[in-house]
């Protein structure tokens, strides 16, 4: 779907891609619709969005001037959700009739697995040595290309770990050397990621008793006084920082 999208927007002059959970409707999607372009909306692990499938549709509709949109459902397993997601539009009787009808709603399709020919897959680890390098913004190992012809590497994924391995100077070629390296790295970064979390939990606990200790003193200082005089009551706000996960590279 990634090459789908890539495709549409170079050479159809579409508007196409992913649906990120973390953007939703508010930020962007009507101000793509205003664009007036043909879209193809693709929302990974639709299984777990229809109530944000329901909210995309309501916004297509509720706009003017719209081209067609086109919504791909990608799901990791199958279910009736696919069946009953028209249920998910309520008492939405234009919505529910959109996700049910046979001239709006095809498949499902089960997708087969790629699997890489040898003459492909040089080409598919010189990119991915390309975008692993730029992403850690290190040089482009100057290397020859390494033996792919195993079986194995019919499968996109070891190509790309091969790649990664090589921009970490790990080089591998060897099936469980390669998931190895990448169970180790992701543990450790997960590792960090939970230990950062920790102390950030921990100077929360922290400041947030020295809010409680100032609201306490504040309390009962002459402000607070005046305040209940009034009928309020003082107001103490306490934000923690999200931390969220970045891709593992």
């Amino acid at each position: 779907m990634i090459e789908v999208c890539d495709k549409l927007e170079r050479a159809h002059g579409w508007r196409a891609g992913f649906v990120d959970k973390a953007q939703y409707v508010e930020n962007g999607f009507v101000e793509l619709l205003a664009e007036a372009k043909p879209s193809l909306v693709v929302l990974d692990y639709a299984e777990s969005r229809t109530a944000e499938i329901v909210e995309l549709i309501r916004t297509c509709l509720h706009s003017k001037n719209v081209f067609r949109v086109r919504f791909v459902l990608l799901a990791r397993e199958g279910g009736d959700w696919w069946d009953r997601i028209g249920e998910a539009a309520g008492s939405d009787h234009n919505i529910s009739a959109i996700l049910r009808g046979v001239n709006t709603k095809t498949g499902p399709y089960r997708m087969a697995k790629e699997r890489i020919e040898v003459g492909d897959r040089d080409p598919l680890f010189r990119d991915a040595l390309k975008d692993f390098a730029s992403r850690k913004n290190v040089p482009v190992p100057v290397i020859p290309t390494p033996d792919l012809s195993n079986d194995f590497f019919g499968n996109p994924l070891f190509i790309h770990l091969s790649a990664l391995t090589h921009v970490r100077d790990q080089s591998s070629v060897k099936a469980k050397e390669l998931l190895s390296m990448a169970l180790v790295h992701e543990r450790s970064f997960w590792r960090r990621l939970l230990s950062s979390v920790a102390r950030a939990g921990r100077n929360g606990a922290a400041e947030s008793a020295a809010l409680g200790y100032r609201a306490e003193r504040d309390a009962k200082g002459p402000a607070a006084r005046a305040s209940r005089k009034q009928g309020r009551r003082p107001i103490f706000k306490f934000e923690r920082a999200n931390h969220a996960a970045q891709p593992i590279l």
